[in-house]
């Protein structure tokens, strides 16, 4: 019974005093609470990447627009349908051709950022770059080894192709 309660006083000792040494640190620690999203979409640089961004994404509207009349002035349905597959193709690559200026733009202005060079690397792997996509993932892992986002973003990619083989060694 004795040995109990000299137990249990030096445990109740030993938690009082790593309660003081607790209280203590955390009152002489200043933490700073920083928005890297506000503080990211203030700078100059993406604020006119993000400018430039909507002005092309609205002239691909406008050229979205001004097809869609063109094949709305044809006559027959072949021609319409051959219309609309010539303006299918070239508005992918329009608009592939957008999304890899801005990631490509974006990655320079923060090239240790591992959220942007995972997005470009998923644009390398739905684009069919496979060695590009690669150094992306060696970067990545260079920056941040820990950033383990990208294995379950890029098995997706992968998958969304249709490609199980190589999305398989991001699922592991």
């Amino acid at each position: 019974m004795k040995n109990k309660i000299s137990l249990l006083l030096a445990g109740f000792g030993l938690s009082v005093l790593l309660c003081s040494c607790v209280s203590t640190s955390a009152t002489a620690q200043k933490i700073a609470i920083v928005d890297v999203q506000a503080v990211v979409n203030k700078s100059e640089q993406v604020q006119a990447l993000k400018q430039e961004q909507q002005s092309k994404m609205q002239a691909l509207e406008q050229w979205i627009k001004d097809a869609q009349s063109d094949v709305e002035k044809k006559e027959l349905q072949a021609d319409k349908d051959e219309l609309v597959r010539k303006y299918n193709d070239e508005l992918a690559k329009r608009r592939d051709a957008i999304t890899k200026e801005y990631q490509e733009k974006l990655q320079e202005i923060d090239d240790n950022d591992v959220q942007t060079m995972n997005l470009l690397g998923q644009y390398y792997i739905v684009s069919d770059e496979a060695q590009k996509a690669e150094d992306c993932f060696a970067n990545i892992k260079k920056i941040d080894p820990n950033y383990n986002d990208l294995y379950r973003d890029w098995a997706e990619r992968f998958i969304q192709k249709g490609d199980e083989e190589r999305a398989e060694p991001y699922l592991l």
